[in-house]
């Protein structure tokens, strides 16, 4: 996808410096769009992990809270 965007990129390139720019230029729109929608998509896909791994979270959460105990040494009882 990336090498689409960069031949894409190129041809734009290209076309512009063949013409003369008569018209309004909307290149800066197409890659602002992309961007966004690859952002997006890349959101979308972390969201998704984190549903599914959250009861593997929950738990590790408790079972740490179950292990959360303090070993009492006798230098700490010892005046």
């Amino acid at each position: 996808m990336i090498v689409a965007i960069q031949i894409f990129i190129t041809i734009k390139i290209g076309e512009m410096m063949a013409e003369e720019q008569t018209e309004k230029d909307y290149f800066p729109f197409y890659v602002a769009g992309t961007a966004i929608v690859i952002i997006a998509v890349i959101g979308a896909i972390k969201l998704s992990e984190n549903e599914k791994f959250a009861p593997i979270k929950e738990q590790l959460k408790k079972e740490s809270s179950q292990m959360n105990i303090r070993v009492i040494s006798k230098e700490d009882y010892q005046l």
